[in-house]
């Protein structure tokens, strides 16, 4: 395990750019192919990630439009039923609109 670790951590070292001196031409090749091949790696990995992001939001938006379209019905029915209960009450104001009635006012005991 610590060799492992010594082997990563010289690997590491060699890839930030230190101790080159120490290292044959065949491996400065390889570590040269190995930062060409980098950056290719990482706009694959960068892209898949995008993707699976906006992948995400576009199912985030049909979900988002799915409740607003069911908040919209609701609230047309909603207005409906207080448009009808408000002819309702105009048409019962209309009716008994002539009837009088008359009260009156007791103070004590009858």
């Amino acid at each position: 395990m610590q060799k492992k670790s010594e082997f990563l951590e010289a690997s590491k070292r060699e890839l930030m750019g230190e101790n080159l001196e120490s290292c044959s031409l065949e491996d400065l090749n390889k570590l040269e192919g190995q930062l060409e091949q980098s950056p290719g790696k990482i706009r694959v990995i960068k892209t898949r990630l995008l993707s699976a992001q906006v992948t995400h939001l576009e199912e985030k938006t049909r979900v988002l439009s799915e409740e607003n379209e069911l908040l919209q019905n609701q609230c047309k029915e909603t207005q409906l039923i207080l448009l009808d209960s408000t002819r309702l009450v105009a048409l019962y104001d209309n009716n008994n609109q002539h009837k009088e009635v008359e009260t009156d006012l007791y103070i004590g005991c009858l």
